[in-house]
């Protein structure tokens, strides 16, 4: 139900190409982190801060093609 509730939300925006490029690898990058342990912390945070770095490549992208 959930699934399809957000399928619906999301029809019609449109990604930034920006967006489109990195979207499957974050969202592997999330599946990796969602199935690891809770106790392993540490390699947790690594995919944390992977998936920041690549939003942070993302907004930083976009904003410079808004002046382009």
């Amino acid at each position: 139900m959930v699934n399809s509730l957000q399928r619906d939300i999301y029809q019609g925006i449109e990604m930034s190409p920006v967006r489109e490029h990195y979207n499957p690898v974050i969202t592997q990058l999330l599946r990796e982190h969602d199935r690891l342990a809770h106790d392993k912390v540490e390699e947790r945070k690594s995919f944390q801060r992977q998936i920041l770095f690549l939003m942070n490549a993302i907004k930083l992208e976009e904003f410079e093609q808004s002046f382009a």
